[in-house]
């Protein structure tokens, strides 16, 4: 993998909601360099992405779900080296088994582990609500996500789930 003038080496938390926050007043030879700008540009990107997705996991709707992958996606749970499509066919039949359905999905304690203008490996825990018809469980799940900015776009590349 090449090195960018971009990358982080350093795990940080995401930004948070601050776009409509006014900036706080620049101290003389304080001045943000332009790579870190772009790096907060790219936080305002990524997290508008896990916001589409999550709220695509909500709908319960295969087609609305794959939008948020990448055409080729390199690890999908426990599939290497599989096409976006495969993950739709993967939530349709899911879904069209799996007795429960989402009724909410969130992602919290999000950290930036590296990042460039193009590319993000974070680390988050989803918040994967499932309702039966008789009661909602909740499940926290510790995972890894890769995304890659692709035609203007943040997709998944790969997503991992670990053992809590």
């Amino acid at each position: 993998a090449q090195s960018s003038p971009h990358d982080e080496s350093v795990s940080r938390p995401l930004l948070k909601e601050t776009v409509a926050q006014s900036p706080a007043p620049i101290e003389s030879g304080s001045e943000p360099s332009r790579a870190q700008s772009a790096l907060d540009g790219v936080d305002i990107e990524v997290t508008a992405a896990l916001r589409t997705w999550s709220r695509a996991m909500e709908s319960n709707d295969p087609d609305l779900i794959a939008q948020s992958y990448a055409p080729h996606v390199d690890r999908y749970f426990l599939k290497l080296d599989i096409e976006n499509t495969q993950v739709k066919s993967y939530m349709s039949e899911w879904l069209a088994h799996e007795p429960k359905h989402i009724v909410g999905f969130s992602t919290g304690g999000v950290t930036i582990e590296s990042e460039t203008s193009n590319s993000a490996k974070i680390r988050l825990v989803k918040n994967m609500k499932l309702s039966d018809g008789t009661g909602i469980t909740e499940h926290l799940i510790r995972s890894r996500l890769y995304l890659s900015k692709i035609n203007g776009s943040w997709k998944i590349t790969s997503e991992q789930d670990f053992k809590n």
